[in-house]
């Protein structure tokens, strides 16, 4: 992660005031060169790992057949659910930058073998279907309210009878004001992608309702980190 500071995020949040006062700054998604895209895959990964590994123990997936894992980077998130249940399989759907790094960590392990990786872009390309479980994690902050409100609507579209949804991320508090890492990645992700941003529960509530899912709960995952577990309305 520190490589990611220091060769992408550092010099973007020099143009932090701008792009406040803009409301928005330019995203750097799909403008990486091969090595930046496996310095920032890599860097998520290590910062994400925790988390990921904690779903698998947090979240009982051994009903659940095939999981569609959106925004799934390297494919770390996977590996520690598809370790868990043998029988699981998964499809990561990513930009064509991230999948290629993807594909490369994925061929590492065994549980690759039971990856589908499919490039798209989740907020312009049809997401894949057939998936009794959608996990979306630490993906809600790299984009903008309305985006995140047309990408629930896609993958309610696309979500098998009885799937379950499954969000990861920092939320912030009632006040918007902490834990300070949700806060603090807040202007990570708007110099970063140009539109995102922290939300709060009460927000990612909102928007579930408005796109055709129902909260069935939140539980703790690792640190800030935790779950929204939602079922189709």
């Amino acid at each position: 992660m520190l490589r990611v500071f220091d060769r992408i995020s550092y010099g973007l949040w020099a143009g932090l005031e701008q792009a406040v006062r803009a409301g928005a700054g330019q995203s750097q998604f799909g403008r990486f060169s091969d090595e930046q895209q496996a310095i920032y895959s890599a860097g998520v990964e290590a910062i994400t790992q925790g988390s990921a590994n904690a779903l698998a123990d947090a979240y009982d997936l051994s009903g659940h057949q095939r999981v569609l894992d959106v925004g799934g980077g390297t494919g770390s998130l996977l590996i520690a659910l598809l370790r868990r249940h043998p029988m699981l399989l998964g499809t990561l759907f990513d930009l064509p930058g991230a999948c290629a790094v993807a594909r490369e960590r994925l061929a590492r392990t065994p549980e690759g073998e039971r990856v589908t990786v499919v490039a798209g872009d989740i907020l312009k390309d049809a997401l894949p279907g057939g998936h009794d479980v959608i996990t979306v994690a630490s993906t809600v902050h790299v984009l903008s309210e309305a985006a995140n409100l047309d990408l629930l609507r896609a993958i309610r579209r696309t979500a098998a009878p009885g799937a379950r949804l499954l969000l990861v991320d920092l939320w912030l508090d009632a006040g918007r004001g902490g834990p300070p890492r949700a806060a603090m990645m807040s202007g990570e992700f708007l110099v970063m992608s140009g539109e995102g941003r922290s939300y709060s529960e009460a927000e990612a509530d909102a928007w579930l309702q408005a796109t055709g899912w129902r909260k069935l709960e939140r539980r703790p995952l690792v640190a800030d980190s935790s779950v929204i577990i939602a079922e189709p309305a």
